[in-house]
């Protein structure tokens, strides 16, 4: 089976802080995440690297190296094991790649 998603529909449901998986199959997961605001959390992805594309906006990501600007066009790879979060978002659309 084929999927199409439009990440355009996907962020208007999502508002200005969501986030929708598009695909979690064979341990990968592939999710479209808005942030246009201030977002608390902390992670850290012990199996994988993560890989953060930002379609549209920019953000500033905390880890316990110091911050990640990314902006509309960049990836961003965070290693696995580095602890990340908070983030703050400017009209952030980003697909986050993981393996979970």
């Amino acid at each position: 089976m084929i999927d199409k998603f439009d990440i355009n529909e996907i962020t208007k449901e999502l508002g200005s802080h969501g986030s929708k998986n598009v695909l979690h199959s064979d341990g990968i997961r592939v999710s479209v995440i808005t942030c246009d605001t201030f977002v608390d959390f902390y992670d850290i992805n012990y199996k994988s690297n993560e890989l953060i594309y930002l379609l549209k906006g920019k953000i500033k990501l905390e880890t316990e190296r110091g911050p990640i600007y990314a902006k509309e066009g960049e990836l961003v790879v965070i290693p696995k094991g580095l602890g990340h979060g908070p983030a703050h978002g400017e009209g952030a659309v980003m697909l986050e790649i993981e393996n979970r």
